[in-house]
């Protein structure tokens, strides 16, 4: 592919939350490599405001679940694409990745064997994979490029003005209890109990969440009390990335809204239980801090989905409400 002409791009990823913003920097290099050029983007339907955000795509095409394969093709219309990036690498992403014409394939390479020995047989190997990050651009190399930098969402700024105007100048601390498993949540009476004693520092909270957050929202509320909480249940994406981005720091569950809030610049805490950094899904932004208790038995699961083999939580029960909040308060006094 020659720089300065108008080529079609098609990147592929089609979830979920957290991965596709990991997916940024690949999109910007592409962009900066092909100013010229269209990136398109392929999610799945209820996605797509994420790349939408992002800096170097110019359409995101939509994937529809009830007729998969008919919808990618009716959105591309024959369309014949210069190089396809499957960031996705599965069964289905190969599939549309073949039927789709393109001059040229490229698709990044995942660590089946040593997340599978990590997470099942530590015995044999117990080491740290490679980012995801950095597999994502490892991708690129085949076609001459490098992806080194962190994904960075900016906001709509009509969401910014409306999310400013509702939460006013006062400093706010987002908390997201929710995350895609039950196993790997803090706990909603935690993140209540967090609330109450930073309320008690005379911080103002913001506990926010997807749809399928509702719950873990709500029952977070009930913990707390004063009229220094605030509740947002969104499925807005750019709305939840503004609200993220007002905040002055953010703790979350290894979750979608970790990776937004931390591509967004917000300071983040992230509460790992089950999972671990070592799976290379963290984010690695300088303004993000990890919480970990690194027990013998971590990680548990590929994506903490499944219940604890001990029968209990202690990578996650260990972690106090009184902790939490000393960091938060540490982070807020150190300059941005």
């Amino acid at each position: 592919m020659t720089r300065g002409e108008n080529h079609r791009i098609l990147v592929i990823r089609l979830g979920s939350f957290g991965d596709i913003i990991l997916t940024e920097p690949v999109t910007r290099a592409l962009k900066r490599a092909f100013p010229d050029s269209q990136v398109w983007f392929l999610t799945k339907s209820e996605f797509c405001d994420l790349p939408d955000m992002f800096a170097g795509v110019d359409r995101v095409l939509g994937y529809c679940k009830q007729s998969p394969l008919s919808s990618v093709t009716a959105a591309t219309r024959g369309e014949c694409f210069d190089l396809i990036v499957d960031l996705q690498n599965n069964l289905r992403s190969l599939i549309i990745a073949h039927l789709l014409k393109a001059k040229r394939r490229v698709r990044y390479r995942r660590q089946l064997l040593k997340r599978f020995l990590l997470v099942y047989m530590p015995w044999l190997w117990k080491g740290r994979l490679k980012h995801t990050l950095d597999l994502y651009s490892q991708a690129l190399t085949k076609v001459e490029l490098e992806a080194d930098d962190i994904p960075r969402i900016k906001p709509p700024p009509q969401h910014l003005e409306k999310v400013s105007k509702e939460l006013g100048s006062t400093t706010w601390i987002g908390l997201c209890p929710g995350g895609s498993s039950s196993h790997k949540r803090w706990g909603s009476e935690r993140f209540g109990e967090l609330a109450k004693l930073l309320t008690k520092l005379g911080k103002k909270t913001v506990i926010v969440g997807s749809f399928l957050d509702a719950n873990e929202v709500d029952e977070s509320v009930k913990v707390t009390y004063g009229d220094t909480i605030r509740a947002l249940v969104t499925n807005d994406f750019k709305e939840l990335a503004a609200v993220l981005a007002s905040c002055k720091v953010v703790v979350t569950n290894d979750s979608g809204l970790m990776h937004l809030a931390a591509a967004v610049g917000t300071k983040v805490v992230a509460i790992f239980g089950p999972t671990s950094p070592d799976l290379g899904f963290s984010p690695l932004s300088p303004w993000t801090t990890i919480i970990h208790r690194d027990m013998d038995c971590s990680p548990c699961s590929y994506h903490g989905n499944r219940p604890c083999r001990r029968k209990n939580r202690e990578c996650l029960d260990l972690i106090e409400p009184a902790e939490v909040a000393d960091l938060v308060n540490q982070l807020l006094s150190e300059e941005p």
